[in-house]
């Protein structure tokens, strides 16, 4: 249950982190993409529901100045066939869901 936690201080040490790798990644000319590994689709939706968590990934996007790629298909993410458990997901599902999506991302489109 996320939002019975504060995770205000962790919060804060961890986008000052972020700003430091930011700050290296942009002086060796690194463009970081951030994932969030998808969940269960009730896991993720109580996990948004928490504004701190929800406020931390649009810091995080701010940071770097990218969308943070999360819960791509429902199909795999609202059915427990494809998870070990609540938060560990089968390798077959990486390989058809998420690995085709995290290349598409990766993909720079020239204009």
């Amino acid at each position: 249950n996320f939002d019975k936690v504060d995770y205000t201080g962790l919060i804060i040490q961890d986008l000052e982190i972020h700003k430091k790798l930011a700050l290296l990644f942009k002086n060796a000319g690194v463009v970081p993409v951030l994932i969030l590994m998808p969940m269960p689709s009730n896991i993720f939706t109580s996990y948004l529901a928490n504004k701190q968590i929800v406020g931390y990934l649009k810091s995080l996007e701010q940071i770097y100045n990218r969308k943070i790629i999360a819960n791509y298909d429902m199909q795999f993410t609202s059915d427990y066939q494809f998870w070990h458990d609540c938060g560990h997901f089968k390798k077959s599902v990486f390989e058809k869901f998420l690995a085709p999506e995290i290349r598409a991302s990766l993909v720079i489109h020239k204009k």
